[in-house]
């Protein structure tokens, strides 16, 4: 299976990523805003099948098109999308702004 998991530089996304990888049969594209931590992530493929791309997602208008020729250049359909990014705000939840809340997911 093609597999995208945003905000896969660190844990549930990074867990996923490398859990996944264990399938052979699963190729796994995987996003995040630190490419350190993203290219550790791919390293611990068991399969060589995990994939990274820099990517925030708080800028994505400016980066949509070079990400979607990215993707297209790995798969030619994504059959999964694990969507983990985000970030917290620690506020009550009616207080939250529309710009908090479009971070936050």
């Amino acid at each position: 299976m093609n597999i995208l998991i945003t905000g896969a530089s660190r844990g549930i996304g990074r867990d996923t990523a490398i859990f996944l990888s264990r399938d052979r049969n699963n190729q796994i594209l995987i996003t995040g805003r630190n490419e350190k931590a993203l290219k550790q992530v791919s390293e611990k493929a068991e399969n060589d099948n995990i994939y990274y791309y820099v990517l925030d997602f708080n800028n994505l208008e400016s980066g949509a098109s070079l990400f979607y020729e990215h993707c297209s250049s790995l798969f030619s359909i994504i059959d999964v999308v694990i969507n983990n990014a985000g970030l917290l705000v620690k506020k009550d939840f009616m207080n939250l702004s529309t710009g908090e809340l479009k971070a936050m997911m």
